[in-house]
């Protein structure tokens, strides 16, 4: 008895190990993740504009963006504007402002808001724009050279052929990476109790 409640009290543990962390940051790309990045051209500008990416989410929820962007000079003098509308109506829905350096997370930028719900299939424009307190250092939006489907480029009010090299990223449980992870704990598992025969 005490062997199937410890068992129980085991798996258990397992479970609620796992379920945590499966709690992810999933993201999906806007972007052609086929496309060389040696292809990719970048927002070169003399004076601080905003750069726009329309877009149509994937997710029920969206808790940030993540853009990518080419270093120039020292990136901690570095700000990022950001604001997220509803494309259709123009109402703001998020802003927000990091340092460069701070944001920067595996060669992109984090843009962090708080939760949108109810965005499944809607579509939103990010409106960027990078300044330098030394007038110098730079962030280059870094975009493709083609139009994605549901998609719209647009600097300093023109629209340009390409799309933003950018992710959304929805905070939530993915079941893909629970069983993933669950399978390979399992394993681990299995493992590990052929060994303890093998030398008992």
């Amino acid at each position: 008895m005490k062997k199937i409640i410890r068992i129980i009290i085991e798996g258990i543990c397992i479970i609620s190990l796992v379920f945590v962390y499966a709690h992810i940051a999933k993201t999906h790309n806007i972007y052609d993740s086929d496309i060389d990045p040696s292809q990719y051209g970048s927002v070169v500008e003399k004076d601080a504009v905003w750069v726009e990416q329309y877009f149509t989410t994937q997710e029920d929820t969206l808790d940030g963006i993540r853009v990518k962007g080419v270093e120039n000079g020292d990136i901690s003098k570095v700000n990022i504007d950001y604001i997220l509308k509803e494309a259709n109506t123009g109402e703001k829905v998020a802003s927000g402002k990091v340092n460069a350096k701070k944001a920067l997370k595996s060669r992109f930028y984090e843009l962090p808001f708080k939760k949108i719900k109810n965005c499944k299939n809607k579509q939103y424009v990010i409106a960027l724009k990078e300044t330098a307190t030394d007038n110098e250092s730079a962030v280059y939006f870094s975009f493709e050279k083609q139009i994605e489907p549901e998609t719209k480029f647009v600097v300093n009010n023109d629209n340009i052929d390409g799309t933003l090299i950018m992710k959304t990223i929805t905070n939530r449980f993915d079941i893909e990476t629970f069983f993933v992870v669950m399978i390979f704990v399992l394993y681990i598992i299995f493992f590990l109790k052929i060994l303890y025969r093998l030398f008992e």
